[in-house]
């Protein structure tokens, strides 16, 4: 992807700007980030840290997706129906934050080890066409219908940070959780046929494991 194209350049520019010191703790430090994740629904989130002397902080995430699936098969009590030559075709479009709390961190010579909770929090708006060919009573004929759904999940993530430059800081790290509140969307016309290839904000599907890699631009005054 191109956005990936980018972070990889913006990576290669740092690289050149020498050895920094941008994780030291001798006053409070900010950081604002862009990340590369390995959630295709979702490849990229913003970050804000805030990272105290006293080696804890917090921060908030960010992050926008879509994902288009087609549905040919309605799943009900572990059976599968056959309508025949009816399909849907479910596009969605996902936003979520992620506030985190970071209790403890880890630092030597210049790299930097953080350990956070955080709490993914999105909403996805759901729009389904369902085709209907050779039906008996109407033909041919296709009916759209849109839902919006709320998501809430906790995660634990570890991020690995070196010092790249004056500036940049080197991220990468594994996040992984549960979501524990929200549904598939279009229960009602999938019985929940689609459980299994639905997408929740910031969380991809039930339990989750995600890897990623981000650079980060610190505000630290030398």
């Amino acid at each position: 992807m191109k956005i990936h194209a980018i972070l990889i350049s913006v990576l290669l520019l740092s690289l050149k700007s020498g050895s920094g010191q941008s994780l030291l703790f001798n006053q409070t430090n900010k950081l604002c980030g862009i990340y590369a994740v390995s959630n295709w629904s979702a490849p990229l989130f913003v970050a804000f840290y805030h990272i105290k002397k006293s080696k804890n902080g917090f921060g908030l995430k960010a992050g926008y997706g879509k994902k288009s699936e087609r549905i040919n098969n309605i799943y009900q009590s572990g059976n599968i129906i056959n309508f025949g030559n009816w399909w849907y075709d479910q596009n969605s479009t996902y936003y979520y934050i992620t506030p985190i709390y970071i209790p403890v961190m880890v630092s030597t010579n210049g790299k930097l080890g953080i350990f956070s909770f955080g709490l993914p929090i999105g909403f996805s708006r759901d729009e389904m066409v369902g085709y209907y060919q050779s039906d008996p009573l109407f033909g041919n004929f296709s009916r759209t219908f849109e839902e919006t759904h709320f998501y809430a999940g906790m995660e634990f993530e570890f991020q690995y940070w070196i010092d790249i430059g004056k500036k940049f800081i080197l991220s990468t790290g594994i996040n992984t959780g549960i979501k524990y509140y929200g549904e598939a969307p279009f229960q009602n016309q999938l019985h929940n046929a689609n459980r299994n290839i639905s997408y929740y904000p910031g969380m991809t599907q039930g339990v989750y494991f995600n890897l990623h890699m981000g650079i980060l631009i610190s505000a630290h005054k030398k």
